[in-house]
């Protein structure tokens, strides 16, 4: 519910956004959408980057003991770093192909309704549809 205080006369204002005016309505909408993509964004964000900071032996990369390991026991220490952090990226892919692959089917829904109402109204009005 939109709970909004008017400036003017300090009125209570409407109850839902349906009853804010067209303008308003599309400012809250955009507000939201913000939102939710600021949300989205610092979840992946925190998180690959919270992954990566796992993966980082930072105990030996910030210490001198690595420098004194055998080339061996250091190339197989990077390589198992290398393969976290590339697990890391994969579960940000992850969550980026989910969001586009939602985004895409809900663009897709909203493109055949409209689809769908031209052809209503071209059919109601009596007229062919295009192509036909």
């Amino acid at each position: 519910t939109v709970s909004v205080l008017y400036c003017r006369a300090m009125q209570p204002g409407p109850q839902s956004v349906d009853q804010l005016p067209p303008m308003e309505r599309n400012m809250w909408q955009a507000f939201q959408a913000l939102h939710i993509h600021r949300q989205q964004q610092n979840t992946m964000h925190t998180a690959v980057f919270k992954c990566v900071e796992k993966c980082m032996n930072t105990e030996d990369l910030y210490s001198l003991d690595r420098q004194k390991m055998p080339i061996k026991q250091r190339l197989k220490l990077d390589e198992e770093e290398k393969k976290c952090v590339a697990n890391c990226g994969g579960k940000f892919d992850e969550l980026y192909k989910r969001e586009v692959t939602r985004l895409n089917q809900r663009a897709q829904g909203e493109h055949s309704m409209h689809m769908f109402m031209q052809h209503q109204q071209m059919m109601m009005q009596g007229g062919a549809p295009p192509g036909a």
